[in-house]
């Protein structure tokens, strides 16, 4: 058996296609459904997923009247960026 990333140790599938959409492009934006959608992840529990990646510092959110919307930590998608830490395989 192939030795385990860092991410498939810390993380479960799910949020490491969660990470990899959102913080391997820290530039953009992005809605619950568009997570869901791109990421492919059932969006039922994304809200409580999103929330729990949020508080920990992994991801910030911004809410405008209706809308909560999910951007990278620009210190920590240059870091893991830099360490590979997603590698291209887990890429959404």
């Amino acid at each position: 058996m192939p030795p385990k990333s860092p991410a498939e140790v810390l993380f479960s599938a799910y949020h490491r296609r969660i990470l990899a959409l959102v913080l391997l492009r820290p530039e953009q934006s992005f809605h619950v459904r568009a997570i869901a959608r791109l990421a492919g992840v059932p969006a039922g529990s994304l809200h409580r997923e999103l929330k729990l990646l949020a508080e920990s510092g992994l991801l910030r959110c911004a809410s405008r009247p209706g809308i909560r919307c999910f951007t990278a930590p620009i210190a920590i998608a240059r870091y893991l960026r830099n360490w590979r830490f997603l590698s291209q395989d887990q890429r959404p």
